[in-house]
């Protein structure tokens, strides 16, 4: 028992040594989907199909610049950590 709970502990550790990794995660899934959550509520408003398009891949065209800019920094970082490590 006493195992199982020092196994716990250690994963909770790690989970809270991931936090900002995770926050980052999830607004990068929340940006990518941000394109097909803004069509879905023009059509609840009831656009019409011309204009849920061009607000759709609009969004989607800026998420996917945002999220090419944090994948860009967090490469630098790997990158930069790599290099300190030889």
């Amino acid at each position: 028992m006493v195992k199982v709970f020092s196994w716990i502990g250690k994963q909770m550790g790690y989970i809270k040594n991931s936090v900002a990794e995770i926050v980052k995660g999830l607004v990068l899934v929340i940006m990518v989907s941000s394109g097909l959550l803004v069509s879905i509520l023009l059509r609840y408003f009831n656009q019409n199909g011309i204009m849920i398009s061009v607000l759709g891949i609009f969004v989607e065209v800026i998420a996917l610049i945002i999220v090419s800019y944090f994948l860009q920094n967090y490469l630098k970082s790997e990158e930069s950590e790599k290099n300190e490590k030889e």
